[in-house]
C-alpha cells in the first residue's frame, strides 16, 4: 500500500527533464563549482588596509609596519586566488575526465582551510587598525607604538628589530604576539604586535606592561630563549 502510494506521488510530481538526465556525480560537481566561485567572489571583497582603514596620518602605525602586514595579507590572497581559479578549471574539466569526486571534496575542503585562514590573518590586524580612527586613542596609541619601538633601540646594533604595533583590548594583563611566530595558516608574523588592557592604560601602568612585553620581543629577537634551550638539553649543563 505504502509502495503504491510513493509511486503514485513521484509520478504525479516527475523530476525536471535536466535533472532525469544528469548523472549523481553531476550534482556533486555543481556544487564544488559553485563554492568555489563563492570563496573567489569573497575573496575580490577583501581590500588592502589602505583603502579601507580610515585614520588621520598621526593615528598611523610605522610605514615599515603597514607595508609587512599589506605584502603578508596580498601574498596570501593571491595565493589562494591562484589556487580557487586552478581547482575551478579542475572541476570544469571533471566533466569530460575521469576524476575522484572524493578527492575534489578533499581539495576543495583544504582550500577552504587556507582561505580561512587568511581572514583569521585579517581580522588579527583589523583588530589593531580599527582603533586607530578612534577619536582620541588612534594619536594615543601611535605614540606607544614609538614608545614599544624606543625599548628595542638598545638591541639596534645586534639585530634588525621588527616592526610593532600596539593596541588596547579587555583583560587583566598584557599580551604579545611576537615577530617571526606562526600566524594561523603557518604564515610567519611579520610584526610584532602588542595588546594592551584598558585597565593599566592610567599612570605607570602603561609603560610597566608595554615595556615588559617589549623585552618578550627582544629575547625572542637576540635567540635568548633558543641557546637557553639548548643549553638546557646539553649534557654538559646536566
Amino acid at each position: 500500500m505504502k509502495d503504491s502510494l510513493f509511486t503514485s506521488i513521484m509520478n504525479a510530481n516527475p523530476q525536471p527533464a535536466h535533472l532525469q538526465k544528469q548523472p549523481r556525480a553531476s550534482y556533486a560537481l555543481d556544487y564544488l563549482l559553485n563554492e568555489a566561485q563563492s570563496l573567489l567572489s569573497r575573496l575580490h571583497q577583501v581590500k588592502p588596509f589602505s583603502m579601507t582603514m580610515p585614520m588621520v596620518q598621526g593615528a598611523a602605525v610605522s610605514d615599515r609596519a603597514m607595508k609587512e602586514v599589506s605584502e603578508l595579507l596580498e601574498h596570501g590572497k593571491n595565493a589562494v586566488f591562484k589556487s580557487i581559479s586552478a581547482f575551478i578549471n579542475t572541476v570544469q574539466n571533471a566533466r569530460t575526465q575521469q576524476h575522484d569526486v572524493g578527492e575534489l571534496q578533499t581539495r576543495f575542503s583544504l582550500l577552504r582551510l587556507r582561505y580561512n585562514s587568511i581572514l583569521d590573518q585579517l581580522d588579527i590586524f583589523a583588530d589593531v587598525l580599527a582603533q586607530r580612527s578612534e577619536h582620541g586613542v588612534g594619536i594615543w596609541l601611535s605614540g606607544l607604538d614609538v614608545l614599544a619601538e624606543d625599548g628595542l633601540i638598545a638591541c639596534n646594533d645586534l639585530v634588525n628589530n621588527p616592526a610593532l604595533m600596539v593596541y588596547i583590548d579587555r583583560g587583566h594583563g598584557a599580551a604579545i604576539r611576537r615577530a617571526a611566530t606562526k600566524l594561523p595558516g603557518g604564515d610567519d608574523n611579520p610584526v610584532a604586535v602588542i595588546q594592551v588592557p584598558r585597565e593599566r592604560m592610567v599612570g605607570s601602568g602603561v609603560a610597566s606592561s608595554l615595556i615588559h612585553e617589549v623585552g618578550h620581543q627582544a629575547v625572542e629577537s637576540l635567540h635568548v630563549s633558543a641557546q637557553i634551550r639548548k643549553l638546557l638539553h646539553s649534557k654538559d649543563f646536566l
